[in-house]
């Protein structure tokens, strides 16, 4: 097999990674949705920015549960990111709260210099701005083209904690696992 810089470059798990982002990429093409080029080379920027950075994390993870936080919070992110982008081009402003949440994730990892311990307090600080998001939603009544009831937003806001609490959980043990 082909190697980079001591990393196997053909690895199943990144060839499926890298695959999965070309699909997404090439989805509203084959389903003939109207997008104009520009959405195509954001999304191509998106998804190339979370790959390289999901590559960069597993890479420098210590063990699985650092590598399964780690997934858990880019994936996360992802859907977030993705959430926002369509509830804001859907004219549902408040989905930006999304993306001010991938930035406090983004930023407290950043801070943190990735570490585990301070990845696991970015983490759950994280889940509780998401807390936050579901409890203000509740409270403005939030409904998507009143398609959703503010219950139901309330349940799928509070359903977007467990993720984030759960990558916290799992960089916690990560760091606990290093220092003894």
């Amino acid at each position: 097999m082909t190697t980079v810089q001591g990393t196997n470059f053909f690895n199943p798990w990144r060839v499926a990674g890298w695959g999965l982002a070309a699909a997404l990429l090439a989805t509203p093409a084959i389903a003939g949705w109207p997008w104009e080029f520009r959405g195509f080379v954001l999304v191509g920027v998106v998804l190339t920015v979370i790959g390289v950075t999901m590559e960069l994390g597993l890479r420098h993870a210590r063990d699985l549960t650092h590598k399964a936080g780690f997934t858990i919070a880019v994936a996360t992110w992802f859907f977030l990111l993705w959430s926002g982008f369509i509830g804001a081009a859907d004219d549902y402003d408040a989905n930006l709260f999304y993306l001010v949440e991938i930035a406090i994730a983004l930023s407290g990892a950043v801070g943190a210099k990735f570490r585990p311990d301070g990845m696991a307090r970015a983490m759950v600080f994280t889940a509780l701005f998401q807390l936050a998001v579901a409890a203000g939603s509740y409270r403005a009544g939030w409904q998507f083209a009143g398609e959703r009831e503010p219950l139901a937003q309330l349940i799928l806001n509070s359903g977007l904690i467990v993720p984030w609490a759960l990558a916290g959980v799992l960089f916690h043990r990560t760091a606990r696992r290093s220092k003894g």
